[in-house]
């Protein structure tokens, strides 16, 4: 029963950041461009779940500077791998930065 309690209590930890996580992100859409979509509520919460346990996996004493710098990595692997999901695959054209330079066409 131990376990169960232990588990429990993981997810409805990771669950609360996912929320919110989600509503930052969602909110920071919404002051920024105006809209956002549902999907970049999952988005915004997966990154803060992941960026926030990146001290669960790297030792406390690391470098701010290498540790903001694996933050930004995943965030931004987790922004590609939505996109590509939800624009490419899904095609629900959430955003189109077909204007701008250095843009993927897959």
């Amino acid at each position: 029963m131990k376990i169960v309690r232990v588990v429990t209590q993981h997810f409805i930890k990771h669950f609360t950041i996912l929320l919110w996580g989600g509503f930052i992100y969602y909110l920071i859409e919404l002051a920024w461009r105006g809209r956002s979509h549902p999907s970049m509520f999952l988005v915004g919460g997966l990154c803060l779940v992941i960026v926030g346990g990146i001290n669960n996996y790297i030792p406390w004493k690391m470098n701010m500077w290498l540790q903001l710098l694996i933050g930004t990595g995943v965030i931004t692997v987790v922004e590609f791998i939505a996109g590509v999901i939800i624009n490419l695959w899904m095609n629900l054209n959430v955003w189109d930065y077909s204007n701008l330079p250095l843009e993927i066409k897959l």
